[in-house]
């Protein structure tokens, strides 16, 4: 890699990317780091480094090289917040050497789904690359990055466009382009000021995490989605991809989509409120024991998905569904209680009910306080789940996600 610049170099965009894999149990991990640096003024790649790889244990080799690449400039990625940034900063303390410091934040991961919304199938680059019509990734590392700068480039452009054109242009280009979404759709927030509708490159809100694990409300009031445990033949759970690259993992049960009743199930941990999400929502989640016919169904669902997953190359450490508990003579999982994509609050996506000792079930709206009350251990439950396969952060499993529950 290059030697050192001077102070007035700084200027330069870093967008950087980070792996980290794992050869074999016990094999010391490998770092990968990749960059180019852009011209914030022309936009343009003015030079870049192909990845290098070397054992964490030995980063020592390559930290001069990797502090002068991102000491002192704008750094950018996808998801860089919550991956690669820690990554870097990770590296630097494990070798007793202070870490560089960005001048700014780009997360394309934040930005975009802030200014465009949920938009692509799981959010990934990949995603959102097809959503702007450009061509298939390759997994390369350095032509990742190059796709993560035209996507930021293309989306710029659009916005820009958005706040110069009159709405009737706008109206009339969106009906005639691949993006299949209603003009009212690239409407920003009323309630989003026009400086951060413009600003792009806003610090401010770039360092913003966005949360992973919200979830859009289905609604849940048709049970027959829902299939009870016996009404599953288990040789006909198959996992397959979907999605525009498909990559997306999706469960099924012959050609429908697997979603299970799971009546009676006791929690073995409640809820606590260690993470939250950006909104300063905690992020709900409890521990239930399970009974044999929902393990067997589990650990099927867990062997096609992770095959699956397998299949497509991806190289993730898979996370089993299905969580041993040495001090419990049961096996547990855990469920996730969405929060709402949009609104202010508290509030969550699942429904909520109470079953009360008149044998009347009540619809509840409880916020994260009451649901903390309700859902405690040796609490038991029916929960109506969605599985959801994913592969984030170089993790991948299946998220049990609650679209209904009925406490007892």
């Amino acid at each position: 890699m290059g030697g050192g610049t001077t102070a007035e170099d700084r200027s330069e965009i870093a967008l950087f990317k980070v792996k980290k894999k794992f050869p074999f149990q016990g094999e010391n991990s490998i770092l990968e780091f990749t960059s180019i640096l852009v011209c914030p003024k022309k936009l343009v790649e003015l030079r870049n480094y192909p990845p290098r790889l070397v054992q964490c244990n030995m980063f020592a080799k390559i930290a001069d090289d990797v502090y002068d690449i991102l000491e002192g400039r704008i750094w950018a990625g996808h998801n860089v917040l919550n991956f690669d940034c820690p990554r870097i900063r990770e590296a630097f303390v494990e070798i007793g050497r202070n870490p560089p410091e960005p001048r700014g934040i780009i997360d394309s991961l934040a930005l975009l789904t802030q200014r465009f919304g949920v938009r692509a199938d799981d959010m990934e680059l990949a995603e959102w690359a097809a959503y702007v019509g450009l061509c298939n990734q390759t997994h390369s590392s350095l032509d990742d990055i190059r796709m993560n700068f035209e996507v930021l480039k293309c989306c710029a452009t659009v916005l820009f466009l958005k706040s110069n054109l009159p709405d009737k242009l706008i109206e009339y280009s969106e009906d005639c382009t691949n993006i299949n979404k209603s003009s009212a759709d690239w409407k920003t927030s009323e309630n989003s000021n026009a400086e951060a509708q413009t600003n792009l490159f806003d610090m401010s809100t770039l360092r913003r995490e966005i949360p992973t694990d919200i979830v859009a409300s289905e609604g849940t009031g048709d049970q027959e989605r829902f299939l009870d445990l016996d009404e599953i033949s288990i040789p006909s759970i198959t996992a397959t991809h979907v999605g525009s690259q498909r990559k997306k993992i999706q469960l099924f049960l012959g050609d429908r989509p697997l979603r299970l009743h799971c009546p009676e199930l006791e929690v073995h941990f409640g809820i606590n409120f260690k993470f939250q999400d950006t909104a300063g929502r905690p992020k709900l989640n409890f521990v239930v024991n399970l009974y044999p016919s929902l393990c067997n169904v589990l650990q099927e669902c867990d062997s096609a998905a992770h095959a699956t997953s397998i299949d497509s190359g991806s190289i993730s450490e898979w996370n089993p569904v299905i969580i041993p508990i040495r001090i419990s003579s049961y096996p547990t999982a855990r469920i996730h209680i969405p929060a709402k994509s949009s609104g202010t609050g508290d509030r969550y996506a699942a429904e909520i009910h109470k079953r009360e000792t008149s044998g009347v079930t009540i619809l509840r709206n409880p916020k994260a306080e009451e649901l903390k009350d309700m859902v405690k251990p040796g609490t038991v439950l029916d929960a109506f789940l969605s599985l959801e396969p994913y592969d984030y952060m170089e993790r991948a499993g299946i998220r049990l996600v609650a679209k209904k529950l009925v406490i007892h």
